[in-house]
């Protein structure tokens, strides 16, 4: 058995020390602890509310961004011209019709930007963009026949896409 060392005072009195002192760490870090848990639930309503108004503003500058970006987009293009060209054989539905698209975009020549005139045939091959800038401000182009397959011309190209996929169109 090894010999038990008695403590001299000075060394009784720096473990007592440090005992009080190490007490006294943990039960700080246990005030502050305490000390959130008591204001949580105020804290948890001021930070809902907090996110709810963030929410909202990072909704509006989202819908502020793709505004000004779907706006830049359009600029590229002037003048839209629809024609429903029918196709001999069938009767006079939306899906018996070859679509003309004219339309105007804007090109750089190397000197100038102008709007330069261009044209396909059905709306799978525009240039991005296009069919958005047609919906958004050239929809009085649509041709009546696509028009009237839905009450507004965002829902009436939805039904024509359907049934072209389909290939007829239901009712």
């Amino acid at each position: 058995m090894t010999p038990v060392h008695e403590l001299t005072p000075l060394e009784a009195a720096t473990f007592a020390v440090a005992k009080i002192n190490d007490e006294l760490f943990a039960i700080s870090g246990d005030m502050a602890l305490l000390l959130r848990l008591n204001k949580a639930e105020a804290s948890s309503k001021r930070l809902k509310a907090e996110l709810v108004t963030a929410t909202a503003k990072l909704g509006a500058a989202q819908t502020a961004d793709a505004l000004a970006s779907r706006k830049a987009s359009h600029a590229r293009f002037g003048a839209v011209t629809i024609t429903a060209v029918p196709i001999a054989e069938r009767s006079g539905s939306a899906l018996s019709c070859n679509y003309r698209i004219e339309y105007e975009i804007m090109e750089y020549d190397g000197r100038t930007s102008n709007l330069v005139p261009k044209h396909t045939i059905g709306f799978n091959s525009l240039p991005t963009g296009l069919y958005e800038y047609i919906i958004d401000e050239k929809s009085h182009c649509i041709p009546t026949v696509l028009l009237s397959l839905a009450s507004d011309p965002a829902a009436a190209m939805n039904v024509y896409f359907k049934a072209l996929a389909k290939g007829y169109l239901e009712g």
